[in-house]
């Protein structure tokens, strides 16, 4: 467990209040700007009805109230794309400046995988005056998303309209890919001093070799300016290629012992109702486990890589965004989805032939041929572990495949998820009932809702 120091610590904790504002509903956030103490104060708690809205309010009244710098900062420089991203500032009475980053906004789920593709792509960078208008432009080819450069030119704008000096201490912030966003600012500007990534996602290979070869020699001290702080199994922070120092990756305590580990990832996940950080602790093992199956993934060529983190992303654009990326059909987020189970077992079980049973379609002989590979009855956590997580996408899409209700398949889950009940050793038990439980109720919403016109059209 890395040793933290108390400047560090106090900066994250506000970097993580401060970002769970922005997740509050649009009604609470609209016009929004002046002293945040004030603006907290004015939210009605009994207006609020979704339980992790009254959550957050009283985690922010509470911070508020125990710390004044944070009462008395000063909200502004909101910036929203429908559907996009999100950020404003919170510049502190001492003229400390925290630049906020929303997580990712519902149709910006692609631009995930797009980042860590590997690909490279154009974007478009502009110079602004004091007045925010905007004096030149640049187009680029670079291994950078879209997002990640809007949110650049987000922070160039803020910064010459704003006249910051260097009296000004500016920290960036986001939780998520907002995280990540911050992250990509902090080792592409010269005027960031502190970077405070809460549970962000890395960067593809290519794209931290672009930011070695443009920065050079001044690349380390960038990197060192840059904290990661996260829910001890938060899934998301361990995507990709860390651009953290390792000596700069936090880990605290998640105070839901919710055995979905889905809270590990939430804004507020490791803030106590007073609004004080969690206490700080290893990294678990389900965050251990999936940062292996993220490496396995980001060591493939970018052309296999992209099918993965792209296909992936459309999944969630569908299931979180409501609606499928206009340019990916369900033909590819169905290959996508098999050749990344695929790759996953070939690499960590040494069965190749796994990419090959798959991409026949034909799940019940690929989970047959698996189980007969690694053994059903003597499972290694591992293993155990990795053949759930390449179940739990495979259920939500073979109804794509699959005319009618198979049997067979529900009882294979069924055998699968005993297994996990002979699991003896403590760390192996709970990574064990956390795919027990999403095996369980992915197999019952396969059996009782199955419906093709739900999952893809």
């Amino acid at each position: 467990m890395n040793p933290i120091n108390e400047k560090v610590h106090y900066r994250g904790n506000k970097s993580v209040v401060y970002n769970m504002y922005l997740y509050l509903p649009d009604n609470l956030k609209e016009n929004n700007i002046g002293i945040f103490g004030e603006i907290v104060e004015s939210i009605n708690l009994n207006l609020l009805w979704r339980n992790e809205d009254r959550e957050r309010v009283l985690r922010l009244k509470n911070a508020c109230f125990n710390d004044q710098y944070i009462y008395n900062s000063v909200l502004g420089n909101v910036y929203k794309v429908e559907n996009g991203m999100e950020a404003c500032t919170f510049t502190e009475p001492d003229g400390s400046v925290y630049v906020v980053f929303k997580g990712t906004g519902n149709d910006d789920w692609i631009d995930n995988g797009e980042a860590l593709s590997g690909y490279a792509q154009s974007n478009t960078y502009y110079s602004y005056n004091s007045k925010g208008d905007v004096i030149g432009k640049n187009n680029i080819i670079e291994y950078a998303s879209n997002t990640q450069a809007n949110a650049l030119n987000y922070f160039n704008k803020i910064t010459a309209m704003s006249g910051w000096t260097d009296k000004n201490i500016i920290i960036l912030t986001g939780h998520s890919k907002g995280g990540n966003n911050a992250q990509f600012i902090s080792i592409n500007s010269g005027s960031v001093d502190e970077c405070y990534n809460i549970d962000g996602q890395g960067f593809s290979l290519e794209a931290i070799n672009m930011f070695k070869e443009r920065f050079s020699d001044d690349y380390e001290n960038r990197v060192k300016r840059i904290y990661s702080f996260s829910a001890t199994n938060d899934y998301v922070n361990i995507l990709g290629n860390s651009l953290t120092s390792s000596n700069n990756i936090f880990y605290f305590d998640c105070p839901v012992c919710d055995v979905s580990q889905l809270f590990n990832h939430y804004d507020y996940s490791i803030l106590k109702e007073d609004g004080k950080l969690t206490e700080q602790c290893e990294q678990g093992e389900l965050s251990k486990y999936l940062k292996n199956v993220s490496d396995e993934v980001m060591n493939l060529k970018p052309e296999i890589r992209s099918f993965i983190t792209i296909g992936i992303m459309n999944i969630f654009q569908k299931l979180m965004g409501g609606k499928d990326y206009p340019d990916i059909d369900s033909k590819y987020t169905l290959k996508s989805i098999f050749m990344l189970s695929a790759y996953m077992l070939s690499e960590m079980f040494n069965y190749p032939e796994s990419l090959e049973a798959v991409s026949s379609g034909n799940i019940e002989s690929w989970l047959l041929k698996v189980f007969n590979k690694i053994g059903l009855e003597q499972c290694e956590l591992n293993k155990t572990a990795a053949v759930a997580s390449t179940l739990i996408p495979v259920i939500y899409l073979c109804p794509v495949l699959l005319e009618e209700k198979d049997n067979s398949l529900i009882n294979t889950l069924g055998r699968l998820s005993d297994t996990l009940n002979d699991i003896d050793d403590e760390n192996a038990y709970i990574l064990a009932m956390v795919f027990k439980k999403l095996i369980n109720t992915l197999r019952l919403r396969y059996y009782t809702e199955f419906d093709t016109s739900r999952i893809y059209h």
